[in-house]
């Protein structure tokens, strides 16, 4: 089913009273989407819920794909932030690199456990939208260019050759597993996950190649 959009370029809101109804409709986006998924929540809904009529919404946003993926730009932003900033290299250079990965694998991990809701409707969207995707790759891009410095900087303590593919592989292993336990809902102690992930991590960067 295609989600694209044939509606005209909408203009952001020159008042703080539009930028207010704006907010609104995206706070009842964002509920909506994490309670029903992408495909059930209508345009229609969401006004209702923001209190507004539909053409209010259609005043903001061209349908229900440019409001969700405005969630998603905004969501992910805080998400890249706080990991980046994880991933400092100035923060770990007194410290071993076992320790850096163990932060940063319990920083993502308490990043999915936030709204996990409007997580799985990323995931819906994720497999048919091509914006969405590219979003999506930009961003785990932005994530990867701080752990290729991190690395770097412990480099002699690690094994592996080709930084690049380290920081990709690390990054998805990650995103990838902590996003399944979350979905999932699987009674694993998140501390004993954190710690059995990073362990995981670490024997792939340390340990010793033929």
């Amino acid at each position: 089913m295609s989600i694209r959009s044939s509606r005209p370029q909408v203009e952001k809101p020159k008042q703080k009273r539009g930028w207010r109804t704006r907010e609104h409709l995206v706070r009842a986006a964002t509920q909506l989407f994490s309670e029903q998924g992408y495909d059930t929540t209508t345009t229609n809904q969401i006004s209702r819920k923001a209190r507004v009529s539909v053409g209010i919404f259609y005043k903001y946003f061209r349908d229900k794909r440019d409001i969700f993926l405005e969630i998603y730009r905004e969501y992910s932003t805080r998400v890249v932030e706080t990991l980046v900033a994880e991933l400092a290299p100035e923060r770990w250079r007194t410290a071993d690199i076992q320790t850096a990965i163990q932060s940063l694998v319990r920083t993502a991990y308490e990043s999915h456990k936030v709204d996990p809701g409007i997580r799985r409707a990323f995931a819906q969207v994720a497999m048919k939208d091509p914006a969405f995707r590219e979003i999506r790759d930009e961003i785990r891009r932005r994530v990867r260019a701080p752990l290729e410095r991190l690395l770097e900087e412990h480099r002699s303590e690690i094994t592996v050759s080709n930084i690049p593919i380290a920081a990709f592989v690390i990054d998805e292993a990650v995103e990838a597993c902590v996003h399944q336990v979350i979905f999932s809902q699987a009674a694993f102690n998140g501390d004993e996950l954190v710690q059995e992930l990073a362990r995981m991590v670490s024997h792939y960067l340390i340990h010793p190649r033929n």
